[in-house]
C-alpha cells in the first residue's frame, strides 16, 4: 500500500513538472527559474544589505535564456513577472520582435510585485512594459548590442577598472555608439493606440498622454467616451481643460461622492476614493468657484485613516493655491489650528503633516496670497 501511495505521488509530481515545462522550445533549466520568478527587482539590494531573490533569479535567467526563448516566455508563461521581464530583456538586447509583443500585451492586466530596494508595489504587465519602454533614459535609444558585446569581450578591463570610457559608454553620452530601435514614429503609433483603443487600463504613460493632448473636438469626444462609456475616470483632469458645462457636472458629481470614502464595514471604498481624488485634481486644472463648497466640505474631513487625510490635504491645498480669495485662505488656516482628537495619534500629528503639505503646495505654485500662512505656520 505504501509503495502504491509513493507511486501515485511520483506520478502526480511528474505530471505537474511536465505541465510546467510545456512551452515548446524552452529549456527545462530556463523554465525552472521562470517558474520561481514572481516579481522583478529594480536593484541588486533589498535595502538591508541583502540581495533580493528576484534579482538573483533575473541574473541567472539572463545568462542562459535565448531571444527565442524570451519570446516564448513572453507569449506563454503563467507568471506575470516573467512575461514583463522577458519583454525588458528583449528590448535590452535590441530584438525588434518586442514591438509586436508590445501591442499584444497592452491588455495584459495581470499584476506582479516590483521591488525598489525595500519598497515593494504591484504593477500590471501592460503598465510595466509601456512605462519602461517610454522611459527616454532607458529605451528611446538603445545600445547596439553587437557593438556592446564586442567592446566588453575585447576590453574586459573597462568594466573591472570602471574607466572613463566605460562610463561614457554606459551613460549614453557617446550617442554614436547607439542605434535607435524605438523610433519617433513608433512612439506616435503607440500614443495613438493608447488614446483610441478601448479596454486599456492602468497604464501610467497613457494618463500622461491624455493630460497633455492638444485641445480639439476629436480628442474631446474621445475623452468623453472614455469617461462615460468605458468608465475610465482618469481622464477627468484632461476633460477639465475644455471647461464645458458637461464636464463641470462630472466634477461636481464626483466630488459629491466624498461621504462614501468608506464602506459600511469600515474599509476604504476603492471605487469612490480614487474618483474623488481625481476630481480634486481636476479642480486644480479648472479653479471654478462652483467647486469650492464641496472642496470645503472635503477639506473638513478628519478620518482615522492617515492615508486618507494626507492624500486629501495634499490635493486640496494644491487646488487652493489656484484661488485668490479669503474663503480658501481661512479654510487653510482653520485646518492648521483646529483641535484634533485621535485615539492613536497626538493632537499635533495631523497638523504637522498639513503644515508640511502646505509648504510643498506653495513651493510648487507660489501664490503670494498664501505667503503669510506659509511664513506663519511652515517656517518654524
Amino acid at each position: 500500500m505504501k509503495q502504491i501511495y509513493i507511486l501515485i505521488l511520483a506520478t502526480l509530481f511528474s505530471s505537474i513538472t511536465a505541465k510546467s515545462q510545456q512551452i515548446e522550445g524552452v529549456k527545462p533549466e530556463v523554465l525552472m527559474i521562470a517558474d520561481s520568478l514572481t516579481g522583478i527587482s529594480m536593484y541588486n539590494t533589498n535595502g538591508w544589505a541583502g540581495v533580493p531573490k528576484e534579482w538573483t533569479l533575473q541574473e541567472k535567467l539572463k545568462q542562459i535564456v535565448t531571444n527565442d526563448e524570451l519570446v516564448a516566455l513572453e507569449n506563454y508563461h503563467h507568471n506575470a513577472a516573467v512575461r514583463a521581464f522577458a519583454f525588458k530583456v528583449l528590448v535590452d538586447r535590441g530584438d525588434i520582435r518586442f514591438k509586436e509583443i508590445l501591442y499584444n500585451s497592452l491588455t495584459d492586466t495581470a499584476r506582479f510585485q516590483i521591488r525598489h530596494a525595500d519598497i515593494v508595489s504591484p504593477k500590471s504587465v501592460a503598465s510595466y512594459i509601456v512605462d519602461e519602454l517610454c522611459n527616454p533614459r532607458s529605451y528611446m535609444s538603445k545600445r547596439d548590442s553587437i557593438y556592446y558585446d564586442t567592446l566588453l569581450r575585447n576590453n574586459p578591463e573597462l568594466v573591472e577598472q570602471k574607466s572613463p570610457q566605460y562610463y561614457r559608454f554606459i551613460n549614453g553620452k557617446k550617442m554614436s555608439d547607439f542605434r535607435r530601435i524605438f523610433t519617433i514614429q513608433d512612439s506616435l503609433t503607440l500614443d495613438s493606440v493608447l488614446i483610441f483603443t478601448p479596454g486599456i487600463y492602468g497604464i501610467y504613460h497613457r494618463i500622461k498622454i491624455l493630460d497633455n493632448l492638444p485641445i480639439s473636438e476629436k480628442y474631446y469626444n474621445r475623452l468623453l467616451d472614455m469617461y462615460t462609456k468605458e468608465g475610465y475616470t482618469n481622464v477627468l483632469t484632461a476633460l477639465c481643460h475644455y471647461r464645458t458645462d458637461e464636464v463641470k457636472e462630472f466634477v461636481i458629481k464626483a466630488l459629491s461622492q466624498y461621504p462614501d470614502f468608506f464602506k459600511s464595514d469600515g474599509h476604504l471604498n476603492h471605487d469612490v476614493f480614487p474618483l474623488v481624488l481625481e476630481a480634486i485634481d481636476a479642480t486644480a486644472i479648472w479653479p471654478d468657484p462652483d467647486f469650492l463648497p464641496l472642496l470645503f466640505e472635503i477639506q473638513k474631513l478628519s478620518h482615522d485613516d492617515c492615508f486618507v487625510n494626507i492624500w486629501i490635504y495634499r490635493r486640496v491645498y494644491t487646488t487652493f493655491m489656484n484661488y485668490n480669495n479669503d474663503e480658501t485662505y481661512r479654510a487653510i488656516e482653520n485646518s492648521l489650528t483646529e483641535t484634533i482628537v485621535h485615539e492613536h495619534f497626538p493632537s499635533d500629528y495631523f497638523i504637522n503633516d498639513r503644515k508640511k503639505i502646505l509648504k510643498e503646495a506653495y513651493e510648487e505654485n507660489p501664490n503670494p496670497h498664501y505667503l503669510p500662512l506659509v511664513e506663519k505656520y511652515c517656517n518654524n
